[in-house]
């Protein structure tokens, strides 16, 4: 049986669980061309098929990331649809294979940073990671991603300043950090005692990180 043939829409199974199953299965026991059929399913076949492949792909992209990092093109390809889930489902597969590929992020950057503008909550909340992760590592990557993540971090809603910091704060290098943790102080305000605590939590490893290279 192909491992298009054992997802949800093929079986009749509902809810996701046996697409995180065949991740962890693959994850565990890679095969290349069950992966290789995944994508190119994302092209083929009802919407509910190219949704459960993509589901497939960013799980084992979680789990494997070295598993899908080849197939970052087509992932960016997805962010082009019209349907949403292909658009959310690619920009959580780029997040997670970012560490791996972070020069086709930053290429891609442009791209990325108008379909999160214009995307939904999930495509917002993956492309930061995204941008973070490929701009944790390069100078140059910094230079041009901090900015844009710390604009993206002072406008944000505040039910998602504290997931964005998280998500940022592993690009902050000590030159940025005064200017991170004023971005988080002038947030705080904003938030509740849970989000101020996760905050206040960033800022003091980001003061004494500080410190300690004094």
């Amino acid at each position: 049986m192909s491992i298009l043939e054992q997802l949800s829409s093929s079986t009749g199974a509902r809810g996701e669980q046996l697409e995180i199953a065949l991740a962890a299965q693959l994850a565990t026991h890679p095969d290349p061309q069950a992966v290789a059929d995944l994508v190119d399913g994302l092209t083929r076949g009802p919407d509910r098929l190219r949704g459960d492949c993509v589901k497939v792909l960013y799980e084992l992209g979680k789990l494997n990331p070295d598993a899908i990092s080849a197939y970052a093109q087509q992932f960016l390809s997805l962010l082009r649809q019209k349907n949403n889930r292909l658009v959310w489902g690619g920009m959580i597969a780029l997040a997670t294979i970012a560490p791996r590929v972070p020069q086709f992020i930053f290429t891609a950057s442009d791209e990325i940073l108008r379909v999160m503008e214009r995307g939904s909550v999930i495509t917002r909340d993956a492309g930061v990671a995204a941008l973070a992760e490929a701009a944790r590592t390069s100078a140059n990557y910094r230079d041009k991603l901090l900015p844009v993540l710390f604009d993206i971090l002072r406008s944000c809603r505040p039910s998602s300043v504290a997931q964005y910091a998280e998500k940022i704060a592993v690009a902050v290098t000590d030159a940025k950090g005064v200017e991170f943790d004023a971005i988080l102080q002038q947030r705080s305000v904003d938030l509740t005692p849970t989000q101020q605590k996760r905050v206040n939590t960033l800022s003091k490893q980001i003061r004494n990180s500080g410190k300690s290279h004094v």
